[in-house]
């Protein structure tokens, strides 16, 4: 059933990226989500950040001239502390014409049931994102900025022990 329910959904993301469906991803797609990836991290916390990544994805997509997107679940499961979540890993392939577009990846996500509905609320994706961009690049810039300045507060306001 956890695989079933983790395949579906990563079809139907799929779909969204493909169609460039926003409301599509937004049912699939907590907000906020964490994707990582080797090398950048990404929190999108609003629906302009989700589609941003998806115009984004969609048109890196359609430039290296992908022709099948395939996410293929090899495990899941439903977590004993909490009936609402699947962990679970599936292996990626991007393909253009019957050639890797980049070499197959693993990836694990974090499903939660969310208003009812199974939402990716993380994703760790075993890419450099320099191989095929994924995340927003200056999406990923600006939040290090970010963090960067609040490091300083997060040691000031740190509580003992």
């Amino acid at each position: 059933m956890a695989m079933d329910i983790y395949q579906k959904s990563m079809d139907a993301i799929n779909a969204a990226l493909f169609s460039k469906d926003i409301a599509a991803l937004q049912r699939h797609i907590a907000l906020p989500s964490l994707i990582n990836t080797n090398t950048s991290q990404l929190i999108i916390t609003t629906i302009e950040e989700l589609d941003l990544i998806l115009c984004d994805y969609h048109a890196q997509l359609r430039k290296t001239g992908v022709t099948q997107y395939r996410r293929t679940c090899l495990k899941a499961e439903f977590q004993p502390h909490d009936p609402d979540m699947i962990v679970g890993v599936h292996r990626s392939e991007i393909m253009a014409n019957a050639r890797y577009v980049v070499a197959p990846f693993l990836c694990h996500v974090a499903l939660m049931r969310i208003g009812g509905l199974w939402k990716v609320v993380w994703e760790q994706a075993a890419i450099d994102e320099g191989e095929l961009q994924m995340l927003d690049p200056e999406m990923v810039l600006k939040q290090k900025q970010v963090y960067a300045e609040l490091a300083p507060r997060r040691r000031v306001c740190r509580s003992p022990g």
